[in-house]
């Protein structure tokens, strides 16, 4: 099965820009015992990232270049061979930014159905740009992105 992962590219110098990032296709990995197969539904955008696409010291470590960038991810359980979720369930975790996400069960946090009411974007293949527009743009943006997102809203993938 494909696979979809966003990459840093490069470093930015000023506003990130396409350059920066890469789009790749891999193929899912298949899961062990005790894993869980994930299909992201939605990605946090937070502005902490824009600090973490340097590479200065700081609280958490730079991004690696080559690397899927990381944060909160509410997903879908695809495919379990944990015993404590099944096909169909809602979870959450710090996770890559891909399509499908491959977790040890024990990284998991059950959402509860309802909670979450997340911003919606739907994004496909050929409208990557838009995501990434919307990334670069609460990344810059950091104060109005606290007005409307909260900073823990949610960008959905379709």
């Amino acid at each position: 099965m494909q696979n979809k992962e966003i990459r840093l590219a490069s470093r930015p110098v000023g506003v990130p820009t396409d350059e920066n990032f890469q789009l790749v296709e891999t193929e899912v990995p298949s899961i062990a015992d005790g894993e869980v197969l994930l299909r992201s539904l939605y990605i946090s955008v937070d502005p902490y990232l824009r600090g973490r696409m340097r590479e200065s010291k700081s609280y958490v470590p730079p991004f690696q270049l080559g690397q899927v960038i990381e944060s909160g991810v509410v997903s879908e359980v695809m495919e379990s061979k944990s015993p404590d979720f099944k096909k169909g369930d809602v979870v959450s975790a710090y996770l890559g930014w891909r399509l499908y996400n491959v977790a040890n069960a024990r990284q998991l946090m059950r959402t509860i159905p309802g909670v979450c009411r997340p911003v919606r974007f739907s994004v496909h293949s050929e409208c990557l740009a838009l995501l990434r527009t919307l990334v670069f743009w609460i990344l810059v943006n950091p104060k109005k992105v606290r007005l409307l997102l909260c900073l823990e809203q949610l960008v959905q993938l379709e």
